[in-house]
């Protein structure tokens, strides 16, 4: 699954959120053993690609080809 990619990070997002939020991410990744932003990378992405926004697979494709 796209979870054990390494996925580039190219670009920086900053957004408030409300403190109990913020606190449930920050358990959620303590837990999972990763950092806030590397859990909230993967929350974003399982949201989107089950929405239909995000297709994984044509990231790591972009990947492949910007790389030649």
């Amino acid at each position: 699954m796209y979870y054990n990619t390494i996925m580039d990070k190219d670009d920086v997002l900053n957004f408030r959120v409300p403190s109990d939020l913020k606190a449930a991410l920050r358990c959620a990744a303590d837990q999972d053993e990763r950092s806030m932003s590397t859990m909230a990378a993967r929350i974003l992405r399982e949201w989107l690609t089950d929405k239909g926004f995000y297709e994984a697979e044509s990231r790591v494709a972009h990947r492949k080809r910007s790389r030649r």
